[in-house]
């Protein structure tokens, strides 16, 4: 299992504003691109690309930045697809609810000893998505991709304060 920084993070959430800007993927499902804007984009670049993205989704050896740039490939030209995809070629796409992500959420604060990672707290824990939850749907129930915060510090780290912390590779 591999365990993430806020580096790593950091990287997936750049390379998906990077495609953003320039207009590879939209902000919003509201300014997805027309039906003949995709058939535009796939006369003008061929078939070959998107395919060979999805083979490397699918890919096992392939880094989780790797699925994460091929994503924003195939989104280029597919802009549903992680909401089209097969759950055999990209994982389930969980609700927040989800039974695993509730597992998920026990395990990582069973594996932090119940106590905030960043102050020690132990009241109202939380398990946070050190690889935003948006940016890497394969990552959602990972372990090694989480780590506990309280209320507080989870705050902080949604509203930029709190990133010198996960500087360092969140250990088990």
């Amino acid at each position: 299992m591999a365990n993430f920084t806020q580096q790593d993070a950091e990287k997936l959430h750049a390379l998906r504003k990077v495609a953003e800007m320039l207009g590879m993927l939209a902000p919003c499902k509201a300014l997805r691109p027309s039906g003949a804007e995709l058939e535009r984009r796939l006369a003008a670049h061929g078939i070959e690309m998107p395919i060979y993205a999805l083979f490397l989704i699918a890919s096992e050896e392939t880094s989780h930045l790797q699925k994460t740039a091929a994503g924003c490939i195939v989104e280029y030209f597919w802009p549903t697809f992680w909401e089209d995809a097969s759950p055999s070629l990209i994982g389930s796409l969980l609700t927040r609810n989800d039974a695993r992500v509730l597992a998920w959420r026990k395990s990582v604060l069973r594996r932090d000893g119940g106590s905030c990672r960043k102050c020690g707290n132990t009241k109202e824990l939380h398990a946070h998505h050190i690889v935003r939850w948006a940016d890497a749907p394969a990552l959602r129930i990972e372990v090694g991709n989480g780590i506990t915060l309280c209320r507080g510090c989870h705050e902080e780290e949604h509203n930029g304060q709190g990133a010198k912390f996960q500087r360092e590779s969140v250990r088990q």
